[in-house]
């Protein structure tokens, strides 16, 4: 789906992964940039959904070594179930080399209606920005209005094709790096990896099928 229409193409470029996500029971497309070097560092670790993990995790220093006895047992305990790829421990001090593997930038709520549409959007209004998509342009005018003075994008199309902008989603100003944000890019993360493995593991098949059948 091409939603270089949402934003400025340099804000949010044409060919950014996108994945179904999940939370508190709405579903939205979410697309992120992936930050290549700390997906490439994990080698295909995955993504960390260890809250208290992570809450440990953002009290350590990136790339600097903290002795492990300041750590409160909670903490401690948290730290032993860090992967390798996360967290070196050595000489009783612990180095964070993890951080986000993604940004989210977008998440779209495909809704028949705006209203439920509009619920979905605010569910995500904490970690990024937000739009809906409704299938035809809506009757009612203040239908835009709401969507301006809400920040939240307003356009017209499918799932898989082009949008017809109606109001752009005005950008996410995170004010900070929350745990919460964290929390949600690993979470996103995971998604797109395991969406990828999937799409290789299909086409794999798809090519050893075609093999069978010219050896038949």
């Amino acid at each position: 789906m091409n939603m270089v229409g949402f934003v400025d193409a340099t804000v949010l470029p044409p060919q950014l992964p996108a994945v179904l996500v999940r939370m508190q029971g709405r579903s939205a497309m979410v697309y992120a940039e992936i930050e290549t070097d700390e997906a490439l560092r994990r080698d295909g670790g995955g993504g960390l959904d260890d809250w208290e993990l992570l809450d440990v995790l953002m009290s350590l220093p990136l790339g600097e070594p903290v002795p492990v006895r300041v750590l409160t047992p909670e903490q401690r305990r948290a730290l032993d179930r860090a992967p390798e790829w996360a967290v070196t421990r050595a000489g009783g001090e612990a180095v964070r080399w993890c951080r986000t593997p993604v940004k989210p930038v977008l998440a779209v709520s495909f809704s028949r209606r705006w209203d439920p549409g509009l619920r979905t959007a605010h569910v995500f209004s904490s970690v990024c920005a937000q739009a809906v998509v409704l299938p035809s342009e809506p009757g009612d005018p203040l239908v835009a209005i709401e969507a301006d003075q809400y920040g939240v994008g307003l356009g017209v199309g499918q799932p898989g094709g082009p949008v017809r902008v109606i109001v752009p989603p005005e950008p996410f100003r995170g004010r900070r790096h929350s745990l919460a944000r964290w929390w949600f890019a690993e979470h996103v993360y995971a998604q797109l990896s395991a969406q990828k493995r999937n799409a290789v593991e299909a086409e794999s098949a798809a090519v050893e099928r075609q093999r069978l059948n010219q050896r038949l």
